[in-house]
Formats: structure tokens, C-alpha cells, sequence
């Protein structure tokens, strides 16, 4: 078992075991869960190669933190929510604003009510002036009449953020939360102009920090020393049924949603994200739970979670253990001829311009520059390595809406084994829920890299997954 794994003697290992199990082998990739219950740690466990203190992307997650950011300027009287948008971004109304968008309130970004009828952050993105893109797209419905999942609303909450208390949301969270209740290391990126953070999606934090964020909801807004950090009657509103969101379907996103936090069908409330990430407070159990996955449907983690909650008490098997981890490939090359040669890169989006495959006896290296930096990824050989890097984020925040030419730092633990007879490395990555695998093949004067997503290879822009070059003398 990972060391810092912990699992209160109390609950069934059986169940445990098969609530992981069973989605791992849905292709839910769980990571870590962790489950507070009366305050007490009942689950931190985490599949190796991934810990519950790593700090990762959480997708929309993010939106139930830029609510707590507005939450706390509401319950000072900053703002209101019933501000409407226009008044309060003057500056950035289009001449040619509708009478829809006119009507837009704090609430309707909250609520996901803007009118809009898809979502807005495409056009919000990589504006100058990511409010003003959001104004001038059209709001067919009248706001608080149409539910429409909508990250562009919550970009517009970080910049009201921003506007209102002089700090990014980021800087805003630590002052008056973060540092409270525990948590550091969190990144977040910038979007929209005007230095905000993207609000809807992009905080990076760990299973850790996820639970300390559940149990300040659960306790009311109080830190564990009994600090104030946001009103009782905020959490009341922000975290009850505020509009109907039926028109989702699945009943697991159509029973009530709140301000920027769900309503779950087995009661209380979550903050998620793509991919199966999950901050689940119930208040009429006492119990916080959190998620960090891989997934591919999230309909059977709600359900294994409901299932894992009923039965984590119950009697255990004997000789019940739970032991799962992510095993490192037993099979890979040796002795491969072209390690030590070094290949110039042709022109690609990765910024590649040479490649070297190294090989030592306990691992592969690929060394790679960008013309700048002289980098590695470490593969190790029936055991998983880590590695750090900057490169090109491939598997964007937001799919399809990063910048092309962003580049942040990457950690991995990656093993090496065989794909097809070659080469190949896989990656987990530490820094998002994802994996990939690079995939090489070489003649006699040229490298191919694959760079396949494992779990869906349209994550990855067509022109990025290939790197190729021809060998320098």
C-alpha cells in the first residue's frame, strides 16, 4: 500500500476495495479518495504512482471556489447579487448591448441562468477583454429563465473578483481562505485579459486540500480554529437547490444546482469536474468525500460512491486487504541501437528542436530541447520514475481553447515497456488527471514519437502527436 495511505479500522476493506475496483475497471482511473466522517479521517488512499498530496488540475471543481470568492465579498457588502453585470463593468458594455444581457445579474452567473443557450468561454478565452467578449455574445433566453452550463459565466465572477477586491481570485482565496484552512502550492492560471484567473476551471489542488475545502463548508464557513471565513446564510443559499437544471438529463446533473456547487440525488452537495473530480460535502451525514480520477463516465462513481457510503461500516470478510496501485510494465526493451544518437527535430507544435534517447539499466531517458532548455523524461524499467519539465501543455485546460504556444511545468511518473514491438513510455501525468504514451520507432536516419492519449486521443491536437527527426552525424 502507499505510504501515506490510511484506512480507519472501522471501515470495510471489501468495500473499499470493490468501490475502487469496480470503476478502475469501468476505465474510471481513479487516483486518490479520501472520506472525512464526524470530523475524523476514515479513507486517505491514493493508486500508486499517485499520492493524495499531489496537487493537480480539478476542472470545474475551480467553480465552487470562485463562488466562495464572491460569497465572501457578498457577506462584506462589496457587492450584491443582485448586481446587474452592466453596472458593475461599465467599461466593457458593447455599444450594441441586448436587452438580455442587460438584465444579467451576479445571481444568473452564479445559477448558470445568463440566457445564454451554449456556453460562452470560447468566445471569452483569448479576448482582450474577456468581460466584453462575454457581453457581446448573444443571450437568446431572458436571464434566470434557462439553465445552460456556462464556464464563461464563472471567468466573469473571477473578474468581478478581481475588480471589486484589488486582488486575482487566486491571491483573494489565499488571504482569506487558503492560508486558513491549510492549503498552499495552488496555482491558477490567467485568462480573458485583465489578468483574471479563468474562474471556471484550471486551479490546481491535491485530495488534501479538496477535503480541507469540504470541511469548512461542512462546519459552516468556520476554519478548523473556529475563524469565520464565509456566513452561514451564504452557504445556506449557494448550496441549496437555487434553479432547475432538469434539461441536463442524468439525474446525477439534474436534480438542483446552486451557486456554482450540485445538488446530489442521495442529498447534500458537490463541487466536480471533468474526468471524475469530486469535493462532495453531506451535511446530514457528517461526511466530506473527495475524488481525484481519470474517468470516463461519472454516473458510476456517483453511484459506487452512494453504494461505498451505505456499506464502509459493514461487517468485513476476513483477510479482507485493499491493495490496488498502478503497476509499472514488466516487459521492455534492452539494449536498444540507436540509444545515444541524437535526432534534429522537424518543425512542430511541441517546440522539440532535438531529441536523444538514452539507456542506463534501470531506465530510459528521452533528452529533448527547445532551443532554450536541455530537458528529460525519465522511464524507469519495471519501476516508476518522476520527472519534471516545461513543455507545451498538450491536453489543455479547457480542450481546444489553450493557447498554442503555452507552456507551464509538468511532473510525471512514467515507466517504460512495449507497444507493437517498440519502445514506449508511459506517462502518468502528476499535473492533470491524464496519461500518454510515447511511442518510438527509428530506421537507420530518422526518430518517430508517437504521442498517444490514452484516454482519448482527440484531447490532442492532430499536428501534436507526432514529433519526428533525422539523426546528426
Amino acid at each position: 500500500m502507499n505510504e501515506g495511505n490510511y484506512i480507519h479500522q472501522s471501515i470495510s476493506k471489501s468495500a473499499l476495495y470493490r468501490f475502487i475496483k469496480d470503476n478502475v475497471d469501468f476505465g474510471n482511473y481513479f487516483q486518490c479518495v479520501e472520506l472525512y466522517e464526524n470530523d475524523e479521517l476514515m479513507v486517505r488512499y491514493a493508486l500508486a504512482p499517485y499520492t493524495c498530496d499531489n496537487i493537480s488540475e480539478v476542472y470545474s471543481l475551480s467553480k465552487s471556489f470562485t463562488s466562495t470568492a464572491i460569497g465572501i465579498l457578498c457577506d462584506r457588502g462589496v457587492i450584491s447579487v443582485e448586481d446587474r453585470l452592466v453596472d458593475l463593468f461599465k467599461e466593457s458594455v458593447p455599444d450594441n448591448v441586448s436587452e438580455n444581457m442587460k438584465k444579467i445579474t451576479v445571481e444568473h452567473l452564479l445559477t448558470m441562468n445568463t440566457g445564454h443557450a451554449a456556453c460562452t468561454m470560447h468566445g471569452v478565452y483569448k479576448a482582450c477583454d474577456g468581460v466584453r467578449a462575454f457581453m457581446e455574445q448573444n443571450n437568446e433566453y431572458e436571464p434566470g429563465t434557462h439553465f445552460t452550463y456556462n464556464t464563461g459565466a464563472s471567468y466573469v465572477l473571477s473578474a468581478i473578483v478581481s475588480k471589486f477586491s484589488g486582488y486575482s481570485l487566486l491571491d483573494f482565496l489565499n488571504i482569506n481562505v487558503f492560508r486558513n484552512i491549510g492549503i498552499d502550492g495552488t496555482s491558477w492560471c490567467f485568462c480573458g485579459g485583465k489578468r483574471a484567473n479563468a474562474g471556471g476551471a484550471g486551479i490546481h489542488l491535491s485530495a488534501d486540500d479538496l477535503a480541507k475545502f469540504g470541511l469548512m463548508y461542512l462546519h459552516g464557513g468556520l476554519a478548523p480554529d473556529g475563524k469565520r471565513i464565509i456566513s452561514e446564510k451564504w452557504i445556506e443559499k449557494a448550496c441549496t437547490k437555487r434553479t432547475d437544471n432538469a434539461i441536463n438529463g442524468d439525474a446525477h446533473w439534474g436534480c438542483g444546482y446552486g451557486y456554482q456547487f450540485w445538488m446530489n440525488t442521495f442529498g447534500g452537495y458537490r463541487g466536480d469536474g471533468a474526468f471524475g473530480q469530486v469535493c462532495m460535502i453531506l451535511p446530514q451525514k457528517n461526511i466530506v468525500a473527495v475524488i481525484k480520477s481519470e474517468g470516463r463516465d461519472m454516473v458510476p462513481e456517483m453511484a459506487g460512491l452512494e453504494r461505498f457510503m451505505e456499506d464502509m461500516h459493514s461487517p468485513d470478510e476476513e483477510g479482507a486487504v485493499c491493495d490496488i496501485a498502478y503497476e509499472p510494465e514488466k516487459e521492455y526493451p534492452q539494449n536498444i541501437a540507436q540509444a545515444g544518437n541524437i535526432y534534429a527535430c522537424d518543425p512542430n507544435p511541441m517546440g522539440f528542436t532535438t531529441v536523444e534517447l538514452r539507456e542506463f539499466q534501470d531506465r530510459f531517458e528521452m533528452c529533448f530541447s527547445d532551443g532554450q532548455r536541455l530537458q528529460k523524461i525519465s522511464a524507469g524499467k519495471g519501476i516508476w520514475l518522476d520527472s519534471r519539465y516545461t513543455a507545451r501543455h498538450f491536453i489543455p485546460t479547457l480542450v481546444g481553447l489553450m493557447p498554442s504556444d503555452l507552456r507551464e511545468d509538468i511532473r510525471a511518473a512514467s515507466c517504460c515497456g512495449l507497444r507493437d514491438g517498440r519502445l514506449a513510455f508511459t506517462v502518468r501525468l502528476l499535473n492533470c488527471p491524464h496519461r500518454e504514451t510515447f511511442v518510438f520507432s527509428f530506421d537507420e536516419q530518422s526518430i518517430r514519437i508517437d504521442i498517444i492519449c490514452e484516454r482519448d486521443s482527440s484531447l490532442l491536437e492532430p499536428d501534436a502527436r507526432v514529433i519526428t527527426g533525422r539523426l546528426i552525424p
